[in-house]
């Protein structure tokens, strides 16, 4: 009996290695990927972090911009020494971030509270660097598409709109998109070269990404039922992964005297009808959906200052798409998804990546949850972007072909940069004028 149990030790600890290593950059390209991608992230934030009180504002606790509630996390990881079990939305992120908060709370003890914020601040823009990188990995090593293709849609994916907020909003998404697109890049992986997905990967990842956002631990299972195992064998998995977090869950709240049920239903005005929607916000319920969900996350559409609710302070919003101008890029873009799921409709992976995106369109659309707001669950699914885009390279039959796809995205990529580069002066434009430190 002990030397099993010494044997599912070595191979708990070996299995922890080996996923630890995984997640750092393998060789030169990947580590230029991770490094560029800082270049361009930390001036962004530390610019803003720095000369306004837009991303961390003591006085304004959550809703400055695209209703994130960045000042909140800030204030509750660090100012406590200890983790803070409140939030049923997101229960394990104090825990997963406690070694951060504490070096950041020592950095305040001796240079202000902004030091702390300042890590939080690093560490989002780290995030979502590494989140290229393991999207160039996935195109490289996976949909084996070449290194400079590979390069090509990283640097499409690293000026996304969902990346370029994430990178100065320390809060529960640019966490969300790490561990969701290396899950995606490792357990591909293992489905690509035929190797079983081990079960202590599931479980460890499904309870982080879980413990991060309760609603992604779905997708943690998704890979499992494309990996060759007998279906009763993946329900078996699954259930014994989801069992362990809800007893953790429901105990850990329990412990701390919280009533989980209670707190989770004051988010009830997330779920909004389409007749509320029309009403509200003068927009159909299919072209918020676009707007919101598909567009906004990878093109900044025009931006609005008007207070949501009964908000009197200047917040930046994003208004729904209303010119035919904003519909040409986001539906050239879908159309060239649409078309990389038809010409790989026989590939597996192909089907993960479209499971894991209908978990995000079932909750904001069938459901209506935080419709309005759905641009900030772009770091739950943005990355499936460049990936299907990936294996659209791979559907293509000829190298001429290829060439042309190679000048479409290098104008799309020009594109996006343009836009996106004008909206980021225009962020920068409302938080000098508005939240000026």
């Amino acid at each position: 009996m002990f030397e099993k149990l010494k044997k599912y030790i070595l191979f708990f600890l070996s299995d922890l290695k080996s996923l630890f290593f995984e997640m750092l950059p393998h060789g030169k390209v990947e580590k230029t990927v991770v490094a560029v991608s800082l270049f361009v992230y930390l001036p962004l934030a530390f610019c803003l972090g720095i000369n306004t009180s837009f991303i961390y504002n003591t006085n304004i606790l959550s809703d400055i911009y695209f209703n994130f509630d960045t000042s909140s996390y800030v204030k509750g990881l660090i100012e406590s020494w200890h983790p803070i079990i409140g939030d049923p939305r997101h229960p394990f992120l104090t825990f997963i971030t406690w070694p951060f908060s504490l070096f950041g709370k020592l950095l305040s003890l001796f240079f202000g509270i902004r030091a702390g914020f300042y890590v939080f601040l690093s560490l989002a823009g780290l995030m979502v660097a590494c989140s290229n990188m393991y999207v160039y990995r996935y195109l490289s090593d996976i949909v084996r598409i070449g290194i400079k293709r590979s390069l090509l849609l990283t640097v499409f994916f690293c000026f996304f709109a969902t990346n370029l907020t994430l990178s100065f909003t320390p809060e529960s998404y640019p966490f969300s998109l790490f561990f969701l697109t290396f899950m995606m890049m490792t357990f591909s992986g293992n489905i690509r070269e035929n190797k079983k997905i081990s079960f202590f990967r599931i479980f460890v990842l499904g309870n982080v990404i879980a413990g991060i956002t309760v609603t992604n631990i779905v997708k943690c299972f998704i890979p499992d039922l494309f990996s060759g195992l007998k279906i009763t064998r993946v329900l078996k998995r699954s259930f014994a992964v989801g069992i362990f977090f809800l007893v953790v869950y429901f105990g850990l709240f329990k412990v701390v005297n919280v009533d989980v049920i209670g707190a989770l239903s004051g988010y009830s005005n997330k779920f909004i009808s389409a007749d509320t929607y029309n009403e509200a916000f003068h927009t159909s319920k299919g072209n918020a959906l676009f707007s919101y969900f598909f567009n906004a996350p990878v093109y900044w559409g025009t931006f609005t200052n008007i207070p949501m609710g009964k908000s009197d302070y200047p917040q930046l919003n994003i208004a729904y798409c209303s010119h035919f101008s904003d519909y040409i890029l986001g539906g050239i873009l879908l159309s060239l998804c649409a078309c990389s799921v038809i010409m790989n409709r026989k590939n597996r992976l192909i089907f993960i990546l479209l499971l894991s995106l209908f978990v995000d369109f079932f909750l904001t659309f069938i459901m209506n949850f935080g419709l309005f707001e759905s641009f900030i669950y772009g770091g739950h699914w943005v990355f499936i972007i460049p990936m299907l885009l990936g294996w659209m390279y791979h559907g293509l039959k000829t190298g001429r072909q290829r060439v042309v796809f190679d000048v479409v995205m290098t104008v799309m990529f020009v594109a996006l940069l343009i836009n996106n580069a004008c909206r980021m002066s225009q962020i920068f434009d409302f938080a000098l004028k508005y939240y000026p430190v």
